[in-house]
């Protein structure tokens, strides 16, 4: 049987969820260049039967660059609020220049935190609100060999 206190748990896979997400940023960051960008409308999402004249669900910024005499664009963030013609920097892959985010921190880095923070949340249930009446969650894990099971008991305490 192996134990497992369930705050070493809980501290293991925060620091493994937010690793991967600074990791997979920064390795984005490193491989990236840098443009300027210029918000040059916006698109707008009606609900199905809605027409234009109404007010929109949803609008997301449209925003051109210009990479190598080549012109792209993007959309940004949904519902942040630009003028037409504002200056925004702009973060794109080097080999996949369509392949680029507004750099900010809405743009570049609010989503993946909020999906982590939200792994982490999973976790909290998981690690202190899936607890038996002695504090104890034990996943079975079956191996090859019939009637060989390995216990993880995750406790309150740990034991010594």
């Amino acid at each position: 049987m192996i134990r497992i206190n369930r705050h070493y748990l809980f501290v293991a896979g925060v620091i493994i969820i937010f690793t991967f997400y600074f990791l997979n940023k920064f390795h984005f960051i490193s491989n990236a260049e840098q443009t300027k960008g210029v918000c040059v409308g916006y698109d707008f999402i009606y609900r199905e039967g809605r027409d234009s004249s109404s007010i929109p669900d949803k609008f997301y910024p449209i925003v051109a660059y210009h990479v190598d005499e080549e012109s792209y664009t993007l959309r940004g963030i949904e519902e942040v609020m630009m003028d037409k013609g504002d200056v925004l920097k702009v973060i794109y892959k080097s080999d996949d220049p369509a392949d680029a985010y507004v750099f900010n921190f809405i743009g570049f880095w609010y989503f993946g935190l909020l999906y982590s923070i939200m792994a982490v949340m999973g976790m909290i249930v998981i690690a202190y609100g899936a607890l038996d009446k002695n504090n104890v969650l034990r996943i079975t894990l079956p191996f090859v060999r019939k009637n060989k099971n390995v216990e993880i008991e995750i406790s309150k305490k740990p034991k010594l």
